[in-house]
């Protein structure tokens, strides 16, 4: 079986899981959230990057926006990047 099915397959079931758990106390829960999470995590980073001091301050806050990016595709492979 494919590697990614069985990924697809499993977020499917969490996101189930999760949204039953939410329904009862009334609020609707999406698997993209903690993608988006870390999306607007990463942008935040690349705009203090912006302001960094020093060319190495700037690398490395754009290496952290970086990770936050790379965690949210593996979220959700089709989340944008902001």
């Amino acid at each position: 079986m494919d590697h990614n099915y069985l990924y697809r397959r499993r977020e499917i079931s969490l996101f189930m899981a999760e949204d039953e758990s939410s329904a009862a106390s009334g609020q609707r829960a999406t698997w993209s959230d903690p993608a988006d999470e870390r999306r607007e995590h990463a942008a935040s980073f690349r705009r203090l990057a912006g302001r960094a001091r020093t060319t190495n301050g700037a690398f490395a806050l754009k290496m952290v926006a970086e990770q936050f990016d790379d965690d949210a595709r593996r979220i959700d492979p089709f989340s944008e990047r902001r």
